[in-house]
């Protein structure tokens, strides 16, 4: 009696291997393409060398359903009357106000953002990841203040304290301008 899948030698299962390798990962991207679940898979009489495998059933289509949102706020006099008066339009001369500056910090900020022509959106992102916009931080890395310059750096292209916000503050915005954001890779 003789059997039909014997198998004889390490290139047949290497073969054979990678056949089921091979399936395995087609039916993996069958299932992700088409997002459903393989409900049978049989091996053709024979099939074993060349992974040749027939799919019955192989797709059950998903159920979809509406996923829900937020719910909606409740409708005023006034966001009723907005809503019935049209697309809004804006004068083409208007621009937006930048925010007030709130506290000593953003004093600086804004003043070295307009005295070095950089943007002081960004200038204040780069203060918030470094350092939350706290001048006394450090890292045990030896990086100090609002910029985290380390003592090398700040003693090559800083001025006055390194614990001062101006100071850091204005000394970025110079390297800003220079091109030298790349001193900060892991914020800018």
């Amino acid at each position: 009696m003789q059997e039909k899948n014997l198998i004889f030698g390490a290139r047949a299962r290497r073969s054979r291997r990678r056949a089921r390798l091979g399936l395995a990962a087609w039916i993996t991207s069958l299932i992700a393409a088409g997002g459903g679940a393989v409900t049978q898979v049989e091996e053709a009489p024979g099939a074993a060398m060349q992974g040749v495998v027939s799919l019955q059933s192989a797709f059950v289509a998903p159920e979809s359903r509406p996923e829900p949102g937020p719910p909606s706020p409740p409708e005023t006099a006034s966001r009723k009357a907005r809503n019935e008066s049209g697309p809004r339009r804006s004068s083409p001369n208007r621009r937006p106000q930048p925010r007030p500056p709130s506290d000593p910090i953003e004093d600086a900020i804004s003043s070295a953002a307009a005295e070095f022509g950089v943007d002081g959106d960004y200038l204040r992102s780069l203060a918030w990841c470094e350092s939350d916009l706290d001048p006394n931080a450090y890292s045990s890395a030896g990086y100090y203040g609002l910029f985290q310059f380390d003592e090398k750096t700040w003693s090559e292209y800083g001025y006055g304290s390194i614990w001062d916000p101006e100071a850091q503050t204005r000394t970025t915005a110079r390297l800003l301008a220079m091109g030298e954001d790349d001193r900060w890779p892991n914020c800018a």
